[in-house]
């Protein structure tokens, strides 16, 4: 079974590292490059110049993600979702 969605749901919830740490552990993401996909996936956007070393893209990717720059777009595109429906 493939929890992908369930993995972005709660890394999105997660705010601080333990947090994204733990939801790693629970769904036993041990790779750095799996731990990378799915942070640009729960983040959005496109992303270029990012490092070609898996470890240091993991890293530069969740200091990205705990940093939360990426959650105002994040709550603008669900909005732009809300109005366009009305």
């Amino acid at each position: 079974m493939n929890f992908r969605k369930i993995i972005i749901a709660a890394l999105k919830a997660a705010t601080v590292k333990d947090e994204v740490l733990y939801v790693f552990k629970t769904f036993g993401l041990e790779t750095s490059k799996d731990k990378s996909d799915l942070l640009q996936e729960a983040m959005g956007g496109t992303w270029f110049d990012l490092p070609q070393d898996d470890n240091a893209k993991c890293e530069m990717l969740q200091t990205v993600f705990l940093e939360g720059a990426w959650r105002h777009a994040d709550r603008l595109s669900a909005l732009k979702e809300i109005v366009n429906t009305l």
